[in-house]
């Protein structure tokens, strides 16, 4: 059986679901208050497929509200929070951040309840789960930016009869992986509409390398923007084609308390160069990190000579990936939907913000080309 969360096509393709459920119940609204039932409720003659999507960790924070003790332990103190470099490192920043933790924590306890469900039914060694976050935590300079921040998140696959021994892999892998990994092991077939490759070689040697280059995009998502990236492991390269404007993050991000102290401390002119990042415009229209040296990527190497031969390189590699999969930098895309500075919604966008999707003119949703990989 599967289940998830689906939303209905206006074309004639049955539900991707067996089974659809919320995931809310009372004193929940964290999206896996059914997590257990469905787990245990499951026809038992047969193989199964879960897509349990949290809503944790998004805005508002209902964690804080709703917080089970006795199930969770206590709850994470602001004094104990890790700050990063582009946040101000003062109380209302360090509530958020424990809040934001206080989520995580909910998340994990739920995990464990069906991975506790699962071995009742002694189906645990055999089950493969993944454990992952769709994109960066909702603070300013994470979510949808391309800098490790908002697009590199923590990866666990958990597979006791497919894999030889716990271990930790530096190998490149995508989002667009876990399909074909998933069919590859069920011994399904791929389709060629999939750009991604199997991690299943990763699950018997770690160290093997399944794809040499992870692309990444930053389209809309509440704001104008286009953005690529890709990694090879060693450098992050991005290109900006919407370079007039910040990359401060979507609405949920500009409203939180995180992003009004920055925005009361650059009002007084207080903000470190990592912390003015958040509001820049212009923006580089191409940025390169050496991320093991630079996490956070603060460093922009663009223009150092040592590493030209590396910007070459991956820019040949980018134009490569736009080409195959008919990727487009559209004169008009779409519009800001919320107030940059408050975050707030403008009415008047949500009749008219739509504009040309990346890809549209060169029919790229038809193109089944992965690009290098």
């Amino acid at each position: 059986m599967s289940v998830g969360v689906d939303k209905q096509s206006k074309d004639k393709r049955p539900p991707a679901f067996d089974s659809i459920d919320g995931g809310r119940g009372p004193n929940n609204s964290g999206g896996h208050a059914n997590w257990v039932t469905v787990t245990r409720e499951r026809p038992r003659d047969k193989p199964f497929f879960f897509w349990f999507a949290s809503y944790d960790a998004h805005r508002d924070w209902d964690a804080d509200g709703q917080w089970d003790a006795s199930a969770f332990g206590p709850m994470h103190r602001a004094e104990d929070v890790i700050v990063p470099p582009f946040l101000i490192d003062d109380l209302p920043t360090r509530r958020d951040l424990a809040s934001y933790y206080n989520e995580v924590t909910r998340f994990d306890y739920f995990i464990g309840e069906v991975v506790r469900e699962l071995k009742d039914q002694d189906v645990f060694e055999n089950t493969l789960i993944f454990v992952l976050a769709d994109n960066g935590r909702p603070f300013p300079r994470a979510k949808t930016r391309l800098h490790d921040s908002g697009m590199k998140t923590a990866l666990i696959a958990h597979w006791p009869a497919g894999m030889k021994q716990p271990a930790a892999s530096d190998s490149l892998v995508s989002v667009i992986d876990i399909a074909p990994t998933v069919l590859s092991i069920a011994d399904a077939n791929v389709p060629e509409t999939m750009q991604g490759v199997t991690m299943q070689p990763l699950f018997a040697d770690p160290s093997t390398e399944v794809r040499k280059y992870a692309f990444s995009e930053h389209n809309w998502h509440d704001y104008e923007a286009h953005g690529r990236s890709v990694r090879d492991g060693r450098f992050l390269y991005i290109q900006n084609n919407r370079v007039d404007t910040a990359w401060q993050g979507p609405a949920d991000s500009v409203r939180s308390p995180s992003h009004r102290q920055l925005r009361g401390q650059r009002d007084r002119q207080e903000l470190s160069p990592a912390q003015q990042d958040v509001f820049l415009a212009p923006r580089p229209s191409e940025e390169l990190y050496l991320t093991s040296a630079d996490p956070h990527q603060l460093n922009n190497l663009i223009d150092d000579e040592a590493y030209a031969d590396d910007v070459a390189r991956l820019r040949e590699v980018m134009a490569e990936w736009t080409q195959r999969t008919g990727d487009t930098v559209p004169e008009q895309i779409s519009a800001d939907a919320f107030d940059r500075e408050t975050g707030e919604s403008l009415k008047q966008a949500k009749q008219s913000y739509r504009g040309t999707t990346p890809g549209e003119e060169r029919k790229a949703s038809r193109i089944n080309h992965p690009g290098p990989r």
